[in-house]
């Protein structure tokens, strides 16, 4: 049998319109970044298609797809943030994170890349000229803004990373073949960022593999700090209290959550609910069945 403490009602109530709130906030960020990522970049991509001459298409260009492996990241994570709203629960699965994180990364070379070695060698006006104004500063920073702004409960590892960096080091090959083994004389590629004419191809090479690297770290590194911090604010809510005190949270938590929830399905907030468990000595089961018990008293309370 579940024993419940007696928590005044506002302060209880305080605390769970937090977490509703917190999600909801996180859905409508989603989804107002990922709608204007994706319109940005179709735009700014349909315009450098529609001018491309017939000697060179947009799509050799990294910058290009770059932004279009962001776009699409964000367009996967409207229907999450969406339903997020819906459900004032949002949840999207590692996969989608996974390939949002890969554009953050490839977007955030490109905006490095253009404020840096492209400025210097083709001059600033080159860099930000036209089109490329939005596809090498506006959309890559809306991007990196999605990624860091939206918080997904899920820490990024090295081993994404490493995952992140394989559309850079894809594009990186397919370059070499293109450009240095088959060139342009052979139906290849036009040396378009001058790898053979300023520095020895080694040289590139160690230099875009440590900005690549340097991408993906710098990028993990805040998104975890910014999810850590996400997490004390939550959990400092149940510091000190107990077992039996934190199954009357996640009771008074489904009795809450049963005023927004669809009344043909319940939605059980495991990633929640793991984070109390870790407060104290309680299992999430018995925090689940306490939840559950929660939502159905809340329910009954509708029904009357």
């Amino acid at each position: 049998m579940l024993k419940f403490i007696s928590v005044p009602e506002q302060t209880s109530d305080s605390k769970k319109d937090y977490i509703v709130n917190l999600h909801t906030a996180r859905s409508k960020r989603a989804l107002a970044a990922a709608i204007m990522v994706s319109l940005c970049t179709f735009v700014a991509v349909s315009s450098a298609l529609s001018s491309d001459d017939k000697s060179k298409s947009s799509f050799i260009y990294f910058t290009t797809l770059s932004n279009l492996l962001s776009a699409a990241g964000a367009m996967f994570m409207i229907p999450y943030a969406v339903e997020g709203i819906r459900k004032k629960r949002f949840t999207m699965p590692r996969w989608i994170m996974l390939f949002q994180y890969a554009g953050a990364v490839s977007v955030f070379i490109t905006l490095f890349c253009a404020v840096t070695i492209i400025s210097f060698t083709l001059g600033p006006r080159f860099a930000f000229r036209g089109r490329n104004f939005w596809l090498h500063l506006v959309t890559p920073v809306q991007a990196i803004i999605l990624f860091l702004a939206v918080e997904t409960n899920q820490k990024i590892t090295r081993r994404d990373s490493a995952i992140a960096l394989i559309p850079f080091w894809a594009y990186g090959v397919l370059y070499f073949v293109m450009v240095i083994l088959i060139g342009k004389e052979h139906g290849g590629w036009p040396d378009i960022y001058q790898t053979t004419s300023r520095l020895p191809v080694w040289i590139v090479f160690l230099l875009m593999f440590a900005i690549g690297c340097a991408a993906a770290i710098f990028l993990r590194k805040i998104h975890n700090r910014v999810l850590d911090r996400s997490v004390r604010n939550l959990t400092g809510q149940w510091e000190g209290l107990d077992s039996a005190e934190l199954e009357s949270e996640a009771f008074g938590l489904g009795r809450y959550m049963s005023r927004h929830l669809d009344k043909s399905e319940i939605i059980i907030p495991m990633d929640i609910l793991e984070l109390m468990s870790q407060k104290c000595k309680v299992s999430t089961e018995d925090l689940s069945k306490a939840y559950i018990k929660g939502v159905e008293e809340g329910l009954k309370d509708l029904m009357a």
